[in-house]
């Protein structure tokens, strides 16, 4: 019995963490500023401007975007849905 009681426990915990992870979605918006040695990026989306630390993937493709260019940016955000960090940037293509 105490056997089961420590694996639902194990269970219920493994569970809840995976409830508690960061979400992620998409914000497309003009580049304001990217800082490359800073890892951060600021995006103007509608009226809404905001600096963002970027990591993962992102670093890389923050050397490929500067201020004018459009983008589609992968926000992770917390349980609260304030965003956190930049994880992907994908620059529109010309048109």
């Amino acid at each position: 019995m105490k056997r089961v009681m420590i694996a639902f426990l194990a269970l219920a915990f493994a569970s809840g963490l995976a409830l508690a992870q960061d979400k992620t979605h998409e914000v497309t918006g003009q580049v304001v500023k990217s800082d490359a040695a800073a890892k951060t990026i600021t995006l103007k989306a509608g009226e809404k401007e905001m600096t963002l630390p970027v990591e993962g993937d992102a670093v890389a493709q923050l050397k490929e975007v500067q201020a004018g260019d459009k983008v589609t940016a992968t926000c992770r955000d917390d349980s609260s849905g304030a965003h956190k960090a930049v994880t992907k940037i994908i620059k529109a293509k010309a048109t």
